[in-house]
């Protein structure tokens, strides 16, 4: 779930896909409707693994991005049980530059964005004191 308006989905191919190298994870990130803001994000997987910073335009609704498969194995082998993929928003940026590029019946206003943000500082807040880094 991101927010209170859209929804997450993560689709790994351990081999990659045809367009990776070899060696080679392809992570595709799926969001149900564009956000209507842009915003700067990492990956977390597991406890051991996080990808480099990247920019999701405010009209996307999926990225996809490759990973070392060495990388995504060893944060595999440190786990107990199941994988978590976390999408870490690091920085947020203004609505699209031209909004006529987008159709607004796909995504939210920039109000209900603002909204959705100010949720997920709580939610990132309350996180970090759960686990004591506060």
């Amino acid at each position: 779930k991101f927010g209170e308006f859209s929804k997450v989905a993560f689709r790994l191919y351990a081999c990659g896909d045809a367009t990776a190298q070899p060696g080679h994870t392809t992570v595709f990130v799926w969001m149900a409707h564009p956000p209507g803001l842009s915003f700067t994000f990492n990956l977390r997987i597991g406890d051991s693994l996080s990808t480099a910073p990247r920019l999701w335009q405010a009209t996307m609704i999926h990225y996809r991005m490759d990973l070392r498969w060495v990388q995504l194995a060893s944060a595999l082998s440190s786990q107990d049980g199941g994988l978590s993929i976390t999408l870490q928003v690091l920085q947020w940026h203004g609505p699209e530059e031209n909004p006529a590029d987008s159709h607004v019946e796909c995504h939210t206003n920039v109000s209900l964005a603002l909204e959705m943000l100010q949720g997920a500082a709580s939610a990132s807040v309350a996180a970090m004191a759960d686990r004591g880094v506060m």
